[in-house]
């Protein structure tokens, strides 16, 4: 899913064998809930540090990567989200 600028609603999807479940673009500030990732490349990627986005209650199982954001971005994932234990 590759998101539009603005503000958007994410919530419910199951996305599974994909590269990357969920492109937030610069000037997006979009609310992930309640999805599940698996078996992607990359759950959900933050292309710019400068955003509001909300990520909670996500499900991230059996993913390359969870979570991709800039270096110098302070987003981090909400601890209502569940990485399984996939070992």
């Amino acid at each position: 899913i590759a998101l539009g600028t603005g503000t958007t609603v994410i919530e419910g999807n199951t996305i599974s064998d994909v590269q990357t479940g969920i492109l937030v673009p610069a000037g997006a500030s979009p609310t992930i809930i309640d999805n599940q990732f698996e078996e992607t490349t990359t759950g959900i990627r933050i292309e710019e540090a400068d955003t509001d986005a909300v990520i909670e209650g996500n499900r991230f199982c059996g993913n390359d990567s969870d979570l991709v954001v800039p270096e110098d971005s302070s987003i981090t994932l909400d601890p209502s989200n569940e990485i399984c234990d996939d070992g």
